[in-house]
Parts: C-alpha cells; sequence; structure tokens
C-alpha cells in the first residue's frame, strides 16, 4: 500500500529530492497526507485498492480527516474510503498525540493531565517511602507519560510553560 500510495505521487514531498511523506504506518494506525482534497482523495483510492487486493478492512468509524492551512471548511466535498463516507474533524489522536488545528499543532494537555493524575496518586500512597525510593517510582511511572512522543513532538515555549510551569 505505501508503495502504490507513493508511486501515485499526490501525497506530500518535502525537500529538494521531493522525499515522500504522505503515509506514516504504526501496526495498523495509518496516517496519510495530501496537499489537496483531490490529492487526498486519490490516495483514499490507492488505500481502497489496495485491501482488496490484501482482503482487509478499514473501519470508517475510526477514520477520520482534518484540514490543516488556510483552505475555508465550508463547501468540502466529503472523502470516500471503500464507499464509505469519512467524516471530517477539527483534530485527530494517534499513538496517543493530538493533532489539528488550522495550523498543524501537537495537544499536550492530556500527557500533563496524566502526569499530574499519576504524580498525585504515587504522593498519596508512598508518604511513608523513604526519597530515594519516592523518585524512583516518579521515574518509572511519571516521567515516561510526560515524555511519551517528545521525540516527534516539538514544543512552543507555551506548552513547555504549561507543562512544567507550576511543578
Amino acid at each position: 500500500m505505501i508503495t502504490a500510495l507513493r508511486s501515485r505521487d499526490c501525497g506530500c514531498h518535502i525537500g529538494l529530492h521531493g522525499r515522500f511523506f504522505g503515509c506514516f504506518v504504526y501496526a495498523d494506525d495509518i496516517i496519510i497526507l495530501a496537499p489537496s482534497l483531490s490529492g487526498l482523495q486519490s490516495m483514499l483510492d490507492v488505500c481502497t485498492a489496495a485491501c482488496i487486493e490484501l482482503r482487509v478492512k478499514f473501519n470508517s468509524n475510526k477514520s477520520y480527516c482534518i484540514l490543516c492551512g488556510k483552505c475555508p471548511k465550508r463547501n468540502i466535498d466529503p472523502m470516500l474510503l471503500d464507499n464509505y463516507i469519512i467524516n471530517w474533524t477539527g483534530s485527530i489522536k494517534y499513538l496517543g498525540v493530538h493533532i489539528g488545528g488550522k495550523k498543524l499543532y501537537f495537544d499536550i494537555r492530556t500527557f500533563r493531565r496524566l502526569f499530574c493524575a499519576a504524580s498525585n496518586n504515587i504522593c498519596s500512597h508512598t508518604e511513608t517511602l523513604k526519597e530515594p525510593v519516592q523518585l524512583a517510582v516518579f521515574e518509572s511511572y511519571c516521567l515516561p507519560l510526560l515524555t511519551y512522543a517528545a521525540g516527534a513532538v516539538t514544543c512552543n515555549s507555551q506548552q513547555v510553560h504549561d507543562l512544567i510551569g507550576d511543578m
């Protein structure tokens, strides 16, 4: 499917050599990126053909389209995947990371909320333990929540402040 999407030449390409960034796959989670609505529909058609060939089905109830950039939201034709309408939404969750908006952004509020909940829970249950043990528990359970996907996400200064401002 990825090879077919790349050869269709309608996804996103970046850089001088036009490197293909139109499809990201992790297990059964897929994102396809297109610079135009017609390109997106063309890519969805490729996915439909690949599914027929591979005898697999996409779950249209878990599939969404988001719009990033200056394109107006009104009068957008619905996208079709295997003759099912794919709904438009303001943001999506991909591998635990919230993505969306007119400008592409990454929502870090979920990470902060999970980190704070885990921290509060650990604090309330480890008050009798020595500090080094408490620290080890925090490092094991809280730090991964805060740093999940950190290598893929660039936080702006406001997001960094939101993450660590009151801690």
